[in-house]
């Protein structure tokens, strides 16, 4: 457990938990944290006893994102996330999510690399990264296009727009829409489903699917580095 995070594990199912669980704060990302999530998925991903990875949150907030102060506080609050980005990209064993509530910023953009992802009928989705007068990160220049296809992520990214759940699940972001109160125990079951499988097999079907990610290193490395600079002169919204 780490300050903000639960880790859970199910040895004899070979099921994994990552928990956001920082709700006075609407489960925002500490750089603590990031730290602590890059270490559990290492961890798991190196332990051949675990083979499948659930991540959700407490409260009726998913993520709002990065905690703003924290990182405004930090010296370097930069390298923990992509740490973490790192070990979620080449992540090699299957990842289940489910969310219930907003997804906003990087909470939103780390649910590119879910490879089923669940949501409640009241989740919903923002990168308000123009808005701040910022670029978009974690590869969602690449990702989000790739998943919701160019229009709808160009237009989602201009605007600083939310995606609802419903047009997340039409698009195809989504595998499955569930009503808020079964929406943990359904994806428990996928991930646990998932977790029965062969693990060689699991593993290298999910080599293959990232053979078709190549090149995600850098286009993160391209947007950290506008990122930086529109960090350095931003624009008010007018």
């Amino acid at each position: 457990m780490s300050d903000g995070l639960v880790f859970d594990e199910d040895i004899s199912i070979g099921l994994a938990i990552l928990t956001i669980d920082r709700p006075a704060s609407k489960n925002a990302f500490t750089t603590a944290m990031w730290t602590a999530g890059a270490e559990f998925l290492h961890r798991v991903a190196a332990d051949d006893r675990l083979r499948v990875v659930l991540v959700n949150a407490t409260s009726d907030v998913f993520c709002a994102g990065a905690d703003v102060k924290d990182f405004q506080s930090s010296k370097d609050a930069g390298r923990p996330f992509h740490n973490f980005l790192d070990e979620l990209t080449d992540f090699p064993k299957p990842i289940v999510g489910a969310v219930n509530g907003a997804a906003v910023g990087s909470g939103f953009t780390m649910l590119a690399y879910i490879d089923v992802l669940l949501a409640s009928t009241n989740a919903r989705f923002r990168a308000p990264f123009v808005q701040m007068g910022l670029v978009p990160e974690a590869g969602s220049s690449r990702m989000l296009p790739e998943l919701l296809g160019w229009q709808a992520a160009a237009d989602l990214m201009f605007t600083s727009g939310w995606l609802s759940a419903d047009e997340a699940f039409r698009l195809g972001f989504v595998r499955e829409l569930l009503e808020p109160a079964e929406l943990q125990s359904v994806a428990r079951a996928r991930a646990e489903h998932i977790a029965s499988m062969p693990l060689e097999s699991l593993m290298a079907t999910k080599r293959l699917l990232l053979d078709g990610r190549t090149g995600i290193g850098a286009v993160r490395q391209r947007e950290s580095a506008l990122f930086r600079e529109r960090l350095a002169s931003r624009e008010e919204l007018q």
